[in-house]
């Protein structure tokens, strides 16, 4: 059925997510489709419970094609297949089906960048829109956060090869069709990591992408599991260093979160709906353990 072998694939989750870029969102939300695993595994994860496979069901490939369109029934703008990079032939069988049973909507990959780009020429014919969530352009911070340093050099070229794929293209309503958004955390301690992201940017993907800057880093706690960032939120002086280096490179087509702390928006994927109500309206869900 798909290159892997594999005929099944988990996941936890599908959703009207409203907390997506706005031209993924307008007033309809994103179908976002949440996969229960993870091949980065950040320290931090806000979605642990799902990233380390504890919640979740194994779908087949028709089961994943129906929750796709009850998405589509719901009003869903787009299917958002979040952290699915370890199930992608799954996914491309998941996605062929659903447009033969009728399935029109983009397809946005939401992802860690953590790709091979023979696995993304594979994937790239069903995607429409890409949404890379870039951690670090730098080998370093990608060895002493992520114990990877590999990811930096495999997401720079996952990234250009999706920003290659089609330019940025809207609908008279403003929706995104078609490109490519790179989101990107800010990390309290580590705002170099943001400067160097931004400059590299600058280089290769500024009026080709959009950029989007994140600020809500919030300490989590995954059982076991340490790492070297500060307990804290990102702090009023990395936040204005970031929006200097983005006026330096006369970046300003994108989005930038505003400053704010707080905890009540993750997620708890034990609870029937995960995210609070403004933020998220459950479609399906897998059973909780």
């Amino acid at each position: 059925m798909n290159p892997s072998g594999a005929k099944t694939f988990k996941a936890a989750l599908a959703s009207l997510h409203f907390g997506e870029e706005p031209p993924l969102v307008g007033d309809r939300g994103s179908g976002t489709f949440f996969l229960s695993g993870c091949n980065l595994r950040c320290p931090f994860c806000q979605n642990w419970q799902i990233s380390r496979g504890l919640i979740g069901k194994e779908l087949t490939i028709d089961e994943g094609a129906e929750i796709c369109l009850k998405l589509q029934e719901a009003g869903a703008a787009n299917v958002n297949f979040v952290t699915g990079s370890h199930s992608i032939p799954q996914l491309i069988e998941v996605i062929k089906r659903a447009r033969e049973l009728g399935l029109t909507l983009p397809i946005l990959w939401n992802s860690s960048a953590f790709e091979k780009i023979e696995l993304l020429e594979q994937l790239a014919p069903h995607v429409d829109i890409w949404l890379p969530d870039l951690k670090t352009t730098e080998a370093r911070w990608a060895q002493e956060i992520y114990g990877r340093e590999i990811y930096a050099e495999r997401a720079r070229k996952a990234v250009k090869f999706m920003i290659a794929q089609s330019p940025l293209v809207y609908t008279e309503g403003g929706m995104l069709t078609k490109g490519t958004i790179i989101r990107h955390l800010i990390i309290p301690g580590y705002p170099e990591i943001t400067e160097e992201l931004i400059e590299w940017f600058a280089q290769k993907g500024k009026d080709r992408a959009l950029l989007s800057l994140l600020s809500q880093y919030t300490p989590v706690h995954i059982p076991g599991e340490t790492h070297p960032i500060p307990e804290r939120y990102v702090s009023e002086e990395e936040y204005e260093r970031v929006i200097a280096m983005l006026e330096k490179y006369a970046i300003d087509d994108g989005f930038i979160q505003e400053l704010e702390t707080g905890s009540d928006w993750l997620p708890d994927f034990r609870e029937a709906e995960p995210f609070s109500a403004d933020l998220s309206r459950v479609i399906w869900k897998s059973p909780s353990p």
